[in-house]
């Protein structure tokens, strides 16, 4: 019974990590695809796709134990 609760934390644990790094992968995968972007277009471009998932990020966040730390 022990071990189950272990493997179900770690396994909480590792969600939370995947559903980071996946979002940060996102974000990443944005500012790839503005490098063809000219100068003037980039700081819109990252806005307007970068938005959506900045706010789905920060909504995890106070949801999560770092809520504390953000606001």
């Amino acid at each position: 019974m022990r071990k189950q609760s272990q493997i179900c934390r770690l396994r909480g644990k590792t969600e939370k990590a995947g559903w980071t790094l996946n979002h940060t992968q996102k974000l990443y995968r944005v500012e790839n695809a503005t490098k063809a972007v000219s100068l003037q277009e980039k700081p819109v471009a990252r806005e307007q796709q970068n938005a959506p998932l900045l706010a789905q990020f920060k909504a995890w966040l106070e949801k999560s134990s770092y809520g504390d730390f953000i606001n």
